[in-house]
């Protein structure tokens, strides 16, 4: 997984363990330090913190994606972030949610796949604290992937989002 994993893991730890992370993680902000292997991280002028109940929410949502579970439960905890659509259908919901946090399949790519999704419904609201957690994975996923790398922000980020739920519970 190289590099691009341990980026997303720090990424992950933030977003879900300090609840307050680098919103702007693109390049420029990223340092590879040969000598000792280590990722240096600079410029955190757009950092974003989030509440308890946005980041469990969030962090139901990567477990759901990550795990790969039906569509019903992944738009329920797509809905749980603020989430809303004209029709709030689960198939929607659950490809959106896939889209934004899984790994990128072969269907994504094709234009008509995207044409077909935007068709069958519509976001109507957009929670803010999802909008930069979404920003930050976006960069990532796109960096990744530029690397020749296929990662999903939600596996990556899931030991995260299930130590955040399994703390909760105790």
């Amino acid at each position: 997984r190289g590099r691009g994993s341990d980026l997303l893991a720090v990424m992950g730890h933030e977003v879900l363990v300090d609840g307050c992370f680098n919103a702007d993680p693109h390049p420029g902000n990223i340092l590879y330090l040969a000598e000792t292997e280590q990722l240096g991280l600079i410029d955190y002028g757009q950092c974003k913190r989030l509440a308890p109940e946005p980041r469990r929410a969030i962090a139901e949502l990567m477990v759901k994606v990550a795990d790969d579970a039906p569509a019903a439960e992944v738009a329920a905890a797509f809905r749980r972030v603020g989430v809303r659509t004209e029709k709030g259908g689960d198939e929607f919901l659950s490809k959106l949610a896939r889209l934004m946090f899984g790994r990128v399949t072969l269907e994504m790519l094709e234009p008509k796949w995207h044409r077909e999704l935007h068709r069958s419904d519509k976001v109507v609201h957009f929670p803010p604290d999802l909008l930069m957690v979404h920003r930050v994975a976006l960069i990532l996923r796109g960096l990744s992937v530029a690397l020749r790398y296929n990662l999903a922000v939600a596996e990556v980020w899931r030991p995260f989002a299930a130590g955040l739920l399994e703390g909760e519970e105790r």
